[in-house]
């Protein structure tokens, strides 16, 4: 896989010990993208959108603390060839200009992240709403967003609205990568 060394999209993994699978970045070489979650919060980056699967990349989940590293070698390019994955030995190993890391894959199944996915419904009314704004700078921050994000919102078959549902955070418009299919998942909270 090569990754921007700009990439964000370990902001949000989680940083608990005892969530072993969500320390990492699940890479799904099947939907070609990239997932990170800490269970309350969701971002899924596609191919092309900061990082570039490669032909010989396996589906595996990588230690954020291998990737957070390895960007912060000195002469690492935009993009660069950072992790080549050896799925028998579960090795990885980030290369860049002035040498290489090694580390090994997070060693388990990685989440169902898609049981949690909003369809794409909208709703375009005026309604009162909160989310946790550390959570949400996150995601856009992982999305590489820089000033406005989009929220879509959940309705059900009789089209009221879903508001205890996932709500799906893309970049606003007239962002530089708004062709892109990457976003992320965040569940609101309760204001009552």
């Amino acid at each position: 896989m090569k990754i921007s060394k700009d990439n964000k999209i370990t902001k949000t993994a989680s940083t608990d010990k005892t969530r072993y699978m969500l320390n990492g970045v699940h890479l799904d070489t099947e939907a070609k993208q990239l997932v990170s979650t800490d269970g309350k919060s969701l971002t899924i980056l596609k191919d092309g959108d900061g990082f570039e699967i490669q032909e010989h990349d396996k589906t595996c989940t990588i230690p954020s603390i291998l990737i957070n590293e390895a960007q912060k070698i000195k002469g690492v390019g935009s993009l660069a060839e950072l992790y080549t994955i050896d799925s028998d030995k579960r090795e990885i190993t980030a290369i860049t200009n002035n040498g290489e890391i090694k580390g090994s894959t997070l060693d388990g199944p990685f989440p169902n992240y898609k049981q949690v996915l909003p369809d794409n419904d909208t709703y375009s009314d005026s309604f009162t709403i909160a989310f946790n704004p550390q959570l949400l700078l996150n995601i856009a921050n992982a999305l590489g967003s820089k000033g406005s994000i989009k929220i879509t919102i959940k309705k059900d078959n009789d089209q009221d609205l879903l508001l205890d549902s996932p709500y799906k955070i893309t970049r606003g418009t007239g962002h530089h990568r708004d062709n892109q299919k990457s976003y992320g998942i965040l569940m609101p909270l309760r204001v009552n």
